[in-house]
């Protein structure tokens, strides 16, 4: 997943964002990429989980 679409953001009608603004802008960033990567690892472990049931019950049946 392409990270650099949460640190390209436009900032208007400044020639020079001052660093409070870029700071923010950073902090947004890495929030979003923490919380997507926490849904993402989320996911995984859903799939992991799943997996792992459907191989017990295969295990269960073929007895």
């Amino acid at each position: 997943m392409s990270r650099d679409k949460y640190f390209n953001v436009k900032i208007q009608n400044k020639k020079y964002p001052s660093c409070y603004q870029y700071n923010v802008l950073i902090m947004l960033a890495k929030r979003l990429i923490k919380e997507e990567d926490e849904k993402i690892e989320r996911q995984k472990a859903l799939a992991s989980r799943f997996l792992l049931d459907k191989k017990f019950v295969q295990k269960v049946t073929s007895i």
